[in-house]
C-alpha cells in the first residue's frame, strides 16, 4: 500500500472511555499488557489498546490511513477499534508498532466489523500469513513454549529450512543482532562473525559448515566486496547474499561481480530476509556437484597457471552475470568467448564446452533471451566446480 499520509484521527475517545470499549468487546479479556486470553484454539495476546495504523483501499479512491486501537492479537490475525464502519472482504493493511517501537505493516483482509456504540467499531482482520507476536509484545515463559509448538505445527512450507546455517557478517552489533533474530525465527541457524578478516571468515565457512554468508558490502574500513573476492579466490563456492544501506545504484552490480550470488537493499524487513536467502538456497542447491578437476593437474609446471586461473573465475562470473541481467550481449558474448578459446587449453574441457552452447544461443536466427539465460547459468555452474587440487 503505497499512501503514507498522516494517518486520520477517527477515534475522539478519553482514557476512560477507552477502557470502557475494550472491556466491552473483550470483557474476559486480562488487563495486563501480554497477557493471553482463552477460548481460541492459537494463542492471542491482549495490548490494551495499543495504537495502531489501518490503511484501506477503496475502488475509486487512494488510500486511507486511520488511526486505531489494537485490542488482541493472534499469530492469524488482529482485533481493531476503529471510527468507522468497514465493509467485511475489504483488503487492508495494519501497521503495528514492534518493541523496537518502528511500524511494520501486515496486509489482510476484514473478516468481521460489529457495532459498539456511537461511530465506534470493532473489526477483525486476519493476516494474510501468519506473524511472529514476539516480534510486538513479550510473552512470559509459559506462553513463548505454548506459542513455539504453534508455530512449529503450523511453520509454513517455505520457512521449512532444516536448521541450515547462515553466517552473518556486520560491522554494526544491532544489524547482527536482528537479522540472527529473524533468521533462527525462520528456521535457520544464524551464526555471527565480528572479527571478519579473511583467515577467520574462511575458517567460519568450514568449521560450521555455513550453507549461506550474509555479508554487508561496506564493513567499516573493509569491504565486503574485497571479502567476497577473497572467498571466491580461495576456492569457497558457498552462496553469498550482499546486503546495503547505500544508495548507489551501482552497488548491486559491484557485489555480484565481486562474486556474491544475491543482493538486498537495506532496510529491509523479515519477511522480505527469509524470502530472498530461501530463494537464494533453492537457486544454489542444484549446483553441489561433483568438483571438476583440469586434465593437466598432474604438470607440476602448470598448476601455478591454473591456479591463477581459478583464482580469477570468480570475477569472470561476476562480469558474466552481470552482463546477462542487462542483456548486453556484446560484452556476454566477449567474456563467454575468452573461457571458450582457453577453457581446453587449461584442461578444462566442459568449460569450452558450455561456453559453445553459449555462443551458439546468441548467435542462433532467433535469438531467445530463456535460452540463453539457461546456457549462461549452465556455464556458470561449471565454473563453480572448478578446482585446482
Amino acid at each position: 500500500m503505497s499512501g503514507r499520509a498522516a494517518p486520520i484521527e477517527t477515534l475522539r475517545i478519553s482514557g476512560q472511555d477507552r477502557s470502557a470499549i475494550l472491556k466491552a468487546v473483550d470483557p474476559g479479556a486480562s488487563q495486563t499488557m501480554g497477557g493471553q486470553s482463552g477460548g481460541r484454539g492459537n494463542i492471542r495476546v491482549i495490548t490494551n489498546g495499543a495504537e495502531a495504523v489501518l490503511g484501506l483501499e477503496h475502488d475509486s479512491m487512494s488510500p486511507k490511513r486511520f488511526s486505531v486501537l489494537a485490542h488482541n492479537l493472534s499469530r492469524r490475525g488482529v482485533g481493531v477499534i476503529h471510527g468507522r464502519f468497514v465493509y467485511p472482504g475489504t483488503p487492508c493493511e495494519i501497521e503495528l508498532y514492534t518493541l523496537r517501537g518502528d511500524l511494520q505493516p501486515r496486509r489482510g483482509s476484514v473478516i468481521y466489523c460489529k457495532h459498539v456504540t456511537g461511530l465506534i467499531h470493532e473489526m477483525g482482520i486476519r493476516f494474510e500469513s501468519q506473524v511472529d507476536i514476539r516480534d510486538f509484545v513479550r510473552l512470559s515463559p509459559e506462553q513463548e513454549a505454548r506459542f513455539l509448538k504453534e508455530m512449529a505445527e503450523h511453520m509454513p512450507a517455505e520457512q521449512q529450512d532444516g536448521g541450515k546455517e547462515v553466517l552473518v557478517i556486520d560491522d554494526f552489533a544491532s544489524d547482527l543482532r536482528l537479522f540472527s533474530h529473524w533468521l533462527s525465527k525462520g528456521g535457520f541457524n544464524a551464526q555471527t562473525l565480528t572479527e571478519y578478516d579473511e583467515a577467520s571468515t574462511l575458517d567460519a565457512i568450514e568449521e560450521q559448515r555455513i550453507d549461506l554468508l550474509l555479508i554487508d558490502y561496506h564493513l567499516g574500513i573493509k569491504s565486503g566486496g574485497e571479502l567476497i573476492r577473497v572467498i571466491r579466490s580461495a576456492g569457497c563456492r558457498v552462496p553469498i547474499l550482499a546486503m546495503s544501506a547505500d544508495d548507489d545504484q551501482q552497488t548491486p552490480d559491484d557485489a555480484l561481480t565481486a562474486g556474491a550470488d544475491g543482493f538486498i537493499r537495506k532496510p529491509f524487513t523479515k519477511e522480505q530476509l527469509l524470502k530472498t536467502v530461501k530463494k537464494l538456497l533453492d537457486t544454489t542447491a542444484d549446483t553441489d556437484f561433483e568438483p571438476i578437476y583440469s586434465t593437466l593437474k598432474g604438470d607440476e609446471e602448470m598448476q601455478p597457471l591454473l591456479a591463477d586461473f581459478a583464482r580469477g573465475l570468480p570475477d569472470h562470473i561476476g562480469k558474466i552475470s552481470k552482463a546477462n541481467a542487462k542483456h548486453d550481449y556484446d560484452t556476454l558474448e566477449r567474456l563467454v568467448y575468452s573461457l571458450k578459446s582457453v577453457g581446453t587449453g587449461y584442461g578444462f574441457n566442459a568449460i569450452s564446452e558450455n561456453a559453445a552452447d553459449v555462443m551458439q544461443a546468441l548467435n542462433a536466427e532467433m535469438a531467445d533471451m530463456d535460452q540463453i539465460t539457461e546456457q549462461v547459468n549452465y556455464l556458470i555452474e561449471t565454473l563453480n566446480r572448478v578446482r585446482v587440487a
